[in-house]
């Protein structure tokens, strides 16, 4: 009798230190994407003429009379097994009708699978979207 309640502690004990470790690496590879990607707009919006076209305009969407609130996109992450990454693509794909962007990249760390006892390959995924009604189906 202990020694199966020994084995639902060291699964319990697995499940919650698993979540830790993808939670841990959600966050670190979300930092990562917004770091290189904000540096990377950053440097591609910068242009001869203080942001403005080569007509001497502003351009609309640098507007500073009204801020851009319907430019803003949501976006959920989380963890998904390495070999499903692709069957998971394209069933947010399909759901969202292609309404979506989708990125993977791969935890370093292979994951032990508490029912198991294997180790899995796992990936974080972010998923960027824009409507209500998209985030309802995610």
């Amino acid at each position: 009798m202990k020694f199966n309640s020994g084995n639902a502690f060291s699964e319990k004990l697995t499940v919650e230190y698993n979540e830790k470790v993808e939670l841990q690496e959600v966050l670190e590879k979300a930092r990562r994407f917004f770091i290189t990607d904000a540096s990377r707009l950053r440097t591609s919006q910068l242009r001869p003429g203080g942001g403005r076209t080569p007509t001497g305009l502003s351009s609309l969407l640098e507007s500073e009379s009204r801020p851009n609130l319907d430019m803003r996109f949501s976006f959920i992450t989380g963890v998904v097994s390495t070999e499903e990454c692709a069957r998971f693509e394209r069933m947010v794909f399909r759901t969202t009708r292609g309404n979506c962007y989708v990125r993977f990249a791969a935890i370093q760390q292979p994951i032990t699978d508490p029912a198991s006892g294997m180790l899995l390959e796992k990936s974080v995924f972010i998923i960027f979207y824009k409507s209500q009604a998209i985030e309802a189906k995610l």
